[in-house]
C-alpha cells in the first residue's frame, strides 16, 4: 500500500491530497466508502463490483482497466481508463 501511496504523490504531487485511504485487498469497499456517500469524492477501483459500489454512493469513480475486468459490466457513471495520467487529465 505504500507503493501505492508513493505512486499518487508523484503523479499528482504531494499537496493534492488531504488524504489518502488504500484498503488491503479483499477488504470490504462498500462498508469503508459509505462514510463518502454524495460526496463526490474521487474513487480510483480496479474491481468493476467495487467501482459499481462506489459509483452507486455517488463518488466520481474511475475504474483502471486491466485483462480480468475489461468484459465486467460497469455502471454507466464510472469511467473506465487505462493510465493514472488519463484520470489527472479528468480531474
Amino acid at each position: 500500500m505504500q507503493l501505492r501511496e508513493q505512486n499518487l504523490k508523484r503523479v499528482f504531487g504531494e499537496t493534492v491530497f488531504e488524504r489518502i485511504h488504500c484498503l488491503p485487498c479483499g477488504a470490504d469497499k462498500a462498508e469503508a466508502l459509505k462514510r463518502y456517500e454524495g460526496s463526490g469524492w474521487i474513487w480510483v477501483e480496479d474491481h468493476a463490483i467495487n467501482a459499481n459500489v462506489g459509483a452507486g454512493l455517488g463518488l466520481n469513480t474511475f475504474l483502471m482497466s486491466h485483462p480480468y475486468n475489461w468484459e465486467s459490466s460497469v455502471d454507466p457513471d464510472v469511467k473506465r481508463v487505462d493510465t493514472w495520467k488519463e484520470i489527472y487529465e479528468a480531474i
